[in-house]
């Protein structure tokens, strides 16, 4: 194995100019290609002439770029970021809104961000926009140049277990107050749009400071380990991607990598420069116990970190618990919703002497909980009701005869109004 410049032996001035354009970001497709972009490359001439159509498709098996031009999308997509969907199309969100070297204003040193979002179909060779990511407004409108809130430049994409993708952080648009989106949010493919997650307390993650393309990757339990520190606290997170919901993992790396600050052109330079902020990758699961570890590298110094604790804690609860009667006198049944914003089960069963848990909501696909549950019983049926984010309120019930757990929404299917509280049973 070697590495070797492309066209192999070719002048070295055709070597030099070959990829034809700036490949900030990069992905392998299922095709055998690799697809590769970079909006304005990064050139304030090229931004202000609206020349941002700068993608090029490269052969894997003929190491050739291709004579097929795909094209970009119709907006700046120069710093967005990019996560595979489960199909094979790539989705591309955020980019560049406005290019400058120094804002006078509230948005130094960093450049706004946009809310777009677009899928790559590498089958038809075709850009399809989708809905923009979440506009927050009015919670965080710039007083000197009101419009959409949100948008995300420097965001980490990451896909999930489930076939969504979580964005998270990234610097907002010019209409928006904060340093920092700090609202994540999640792309659902069925549906083709996001869905903004719970707005995090500041020690998990802060709104004056820029968090440039976090380092995060999905743990076996479907949760999201994030290196970086992103809140008033030196903390690596773990990240709820159903609720946003979140604890501390361990102390982040120390910011050890860099002395001085490089020097750049313009006297600016965009990131981070420690450790904190390295490559991140999470390591082969590997028998006998399949633990996961996550490797950060780049810095001065690698780490290493062990995860076998988190994937062994269970959810604790996040409300208070439901009790319920039920027609067999020889088994105890406790309900809550707990920090995953799963609705859980735990009974003790006379007959074996044993506790058993489960989760109602991850059995039936039920969502996730925004309040403490409500329970009821009939003869041969256990139900509990509980409240979801958007107000909606949800019915889960066990059928004794069927031996079988049914959800459904009661809101939906009466046209009921949203619920501002926790429901009751009668």
């Amino acid at each position: 194995m070697r590495w070797i410049i492309l066209p192999e032996d070719a002048d070295p001035e055709l070597q030099l100019n070959y990829a034809q354009v700036l490949a900030i970001h990069a992905a392998l497709l299922p095709t055998g290609e690799i697809i590769y972009f970079g909006g304005d490359e990064h050139d304030e001439q090229l931004w202000q002439s609206g020349h941002i159509d700068n993608t090029r498709l490269f052969d894997c098996s003929t190491l050739q770029v291709e004579a097929y031009n795909p094209h970009s999308p119709t907006n700046d997509v120069f710093c967005c970021g990019h996560a595979m969907l489960a199909d094979g199309r790539l989705l591309v969100a955020g980019g560049t809104e406005i290019f400058f070297h120094q804002d006078p204003t509230i948005h130094h040193d960093h450049m706004p961000g946009l809310r777009n979002a677009w899928i790559y179909d590498p089958f038809t060779r075709v850009w399809h926009e989708v809905a923009a990511m979440s506009d927050p407004t009015p919670q965080y409108v710039n007083p000197g140049n009101p419009g959409p809130e949100g948008g995300r430049w420097y965001p980490t994409l990451l896909t999930l277990g489930d076939g969504s993708i979580l964005a998270m952080s990234g610097h907002p648009s010019s209409h928006d107050i904060r340093h920092n989106n700090n609202i994540p949010e999640r792309f659902i493919p069925s549906s083709g749009s996001w869905v903004s997650l719970s707005v995090p307390p500041v020690e998990f993650e802060v709104i004056d400071i820029p968090r440039l393309y976090p380092r995060a990757t999905v743990l076996p339990n479907g949760w999201v380990f994030c290196t970086t520190p992103l809140g008033s606290i030196a903390q690596s997170q773990v990240i709820d991607p159903k609720t946003g919901s979140r604890r501390f993992a361990a102390a982040a790396p120390p910011e050890d990598t860099v002395t001085t600050d490089p020097v750049m052109p313009n006297g600016v330079y965009w990131g981070n420069f420690f450790t904190q902020c390295a490559s991140l990758v999470l390591l082969p699961l590997a028998p006998p116990n399949y633990v996961p570890r996550v490797l950060i590298c780049g810095g001065n110094t690698a780490y290493i970190i062990d995860l076998q604790r988190l994937m062994d804690a269970h959810p604790v609860a996040a409300g208070d618990p439901a009790t319920m009667a039920t027609t067999n006198p020889n088994q105890q049944h406790i309900f809550y919703r707990g920090t995953d914003a799963d609705i859980h089960h735990i009974f003790w069963d006379e007959a074996t002497n044993r506790l058993y848990q489960d989760s109602w909501t991850e059995r039936t696909g039920a969502p996730a909980a925004a309040g403490d549950p409500a329970t009821m019983v009939t003869p041969n049926q256990q139900h509990v009701f509980y409240r979801d984010n958007n107000g909606a309120v949800h019915h889960i019930f066990y059928d004794e005869p069927t031996n079988q757990l049914y959800h459904d929404d009661w809101s939906k299917r009466t046209g009921a109004l949203a619920a501002a509280g926790d429901p009751a049973t009668m």
